[in-house]
């Protein structure tokens, strides 16, 4: 008998084989990793929704421009209408 087919385990095989196992197992994870990604279509609904925020921080920035060149005209009317009730005043005095 011949023992061709026994598997002799010693350090030097235990050392190969947790690596080259570890890289299977990792290979597979990655494999069906993408076909799940790929399937579900979650990358193409990461990019919509990353494009989605961008546009938002686009509209928020726009409103806010838009709402503090509103609050500054509106500080410079009612300044000059407060010049105008105090000249008012001053005309009023006996």
């Amino acid at each position: 008998m011949s023992n061709i087919f026994i598997l002799e385990i010693t350090l030097f095989n235990i050392l190969i084989l947790i690596p080259v196992s570890l890289a299977i197992v990792i290979g597979i994870f990655l494999l069906i990793r993408e076909l799940v990604m790929w399937y579900w279509k979650i990358n193409q609904i990461i990019t919509n929704q990353n494009k989605s925020n961008e546009l938002m921080r686009e509209l928020i920035s726009t409103l806010q421009n838009v709402s503090n060149s509103n609050n500054k005209s509106e500080i410079i009317d009612s300044s000059s209408e407060n010049k105008m009730s105090e000249t008012e005043i001053i005309k009023s005095k006996p």
